[in-house]
């Protein structure tokens, strides 16, 4: 009897324990659930943005190195990418959460690769100011922000190089139309070959309009946001609209559903009509210097300002560019004499000579008649003359 009782004690304790786990196991999943459905619930509330393609997928991949698709580029941060377009010299258009995230704060180490092809840029350049209307407005880019002011959700760079000079920029059209069914939009999207090359779709739609922002069936994703919307005007494209986000079960005031929103185009025009008035940066009087090689270069320059002036060194790492300011050059031609790490001509030698400082910086007035006798200074034959000339050609390659 003794025996019998243990080991129905013994059981009866091992059938409650079971009980036990697997309430608790039921009551965790449970709670696991919950917690993932708060989860998505805030991730919904404060990340709307969502992939939109309309049926079939109609964009195709931006192969061109030529205007106008050089000038649209990849915008590369610590915190995501996206796409911009240069609509100046140094000025590049894009949104406001491109380049600031939901707390106001702007993001980091903010690169912009003009015609970003096969995963790399040739040339980039870094932020030096920024015009956004997200800032100090409690922008959180949530439904309800872009329902009520999605027109603000923009942002405006000033560059540190002027990459517009190498690429050319966009213009962009004064009022938006109202319905237009061949709009063209390109965009990095990372559904679209993941984000590697920039997809373009062309004759997509502008679906409807209101407070600044207007609605759009063009194919786009993640990383597509603040590229352009563009029409034809005549041999030319302008910019229409500058793409904010896809966004689902919010335009019911457009009469549909499903759609992708972007900024108005006229929204923005004052403003970029003042920063292109009140630009510092003179297309005259700055050239861009780009290394194309895998060694420093080292440049100096002669150009003509009441007499022929030199100055240099200028230290060009490979793979970027250089902006040098002429000053207040009077001739429309300039010089170039530019060595590698090694000591070698790159440019080849040209039939002028100038007076330089072949070991320190130097600016020397008079250049090309000055004896040429003081410490360290030689006179070396200048490759050129270069002309200055229109917007997007003031730039020299130094090839390997």
């Amino acid at each position: 009897m003794v025996i019998s009782t243990d080991l129905e004690i013994n059981s009866t304790y091992k059938i409650n324990n079971t009980y036990i786990c697997n309430v608790w196991a039921k009551l965790r999943l449970f709670w696991i659930k919950i917690i993932l459905l708060f989860l998505f619930l805030w991730i919904l509330m404060n990340y709307s943005i969502y992939a939109a393609v309309f049926g079939k997928d109609d964009r195709n991949p931006m192969l061109s190195d030529g205007y106008p698709w050089s000038a649209i580029g990849k915008i590369i941060t610590d915190q995501g990418d996206c796409t911009g377009s240069l609509v100046g010299p140094n000025l590049v258009l894009t949104v406001g959460h491109c380049i600031y995230d939901k707390n106001g704060q702007p993001k980091t180490n903010i690169k912009f690769y003009p015609n970003y092809k096969n995963g790399k840029g040739h040339f980039y350049s870094g932020v030096s100011k920024v015009w956004s209307g997200t800032v100090k407005s409690g922008w959180k880019g949530r439904i309800g922000d872009y329902k009520v002011n999605g027109r603000i959700d923009y942002s405006i760079i000033r560059l540190k190089s002027p990459l517009g000079q190498k690429y050319g920029w966009l213009d962009w059209a004064i009022e938006t139309p109202t319905i237009l069914n061949d709009v063209t939009m390109v965009g990095y999207s990372k559904d679209f070959m993941n984000g590697q090359i920039a997809g373009i779709q062309e004759n997509c739609r502008i679906r409807g309009q209101r407070l600044g922002t207007f609605t759009n069936d063009c194919d786009a994703g993640v990383g597509a946001s603040g590229g352009p919307l563009l029409v034809k005007h005549g041999d030319r494209y302008v910019i229409v609209g500058v793409y904010v986000a896809g966004y689902e079960q919010i335009f019911s005031e457009f009469g549909h559903q499903n759609a992708n929103l972007a900024i108005k185009i006229s929204a923005l025009s004052s403003l970029l009509q003042s920063l292109h008035r009140n630009i510092k940066y003179e297309l005259q009087t700055h050239i861009l210097l780009c290394n194309k090689t895998e060694t420093k270069l080292f440049s100096t320059v002669a150009f003509y300002d009441k007499y022929w002036l030199t100055k240099g060194w200028m230290e060009i790492l490979p793979s970027s560019c250089l902006e040098v300011n002429l000053e207040n050059q009077i001739n429309n031609t300039y010089y170039i004499y530019t060595e590698n790490d090694f000591g070698l001509d790159w440019v080849g030698n040209g039939k002028k000579s100038f007076c330089i400082n072949n070991r320190e910086p130097f600016r020397i007035k008079n250049a090309s008649k000055v004896s040429c006798n003081g410490k360290n200074q030689v006179k070396l034959n200048f490759a050129g003359p270069f002309t200055l000339s229109e917007q997007g050609l003031n730039h020299r390659n130094f090839l390997p």
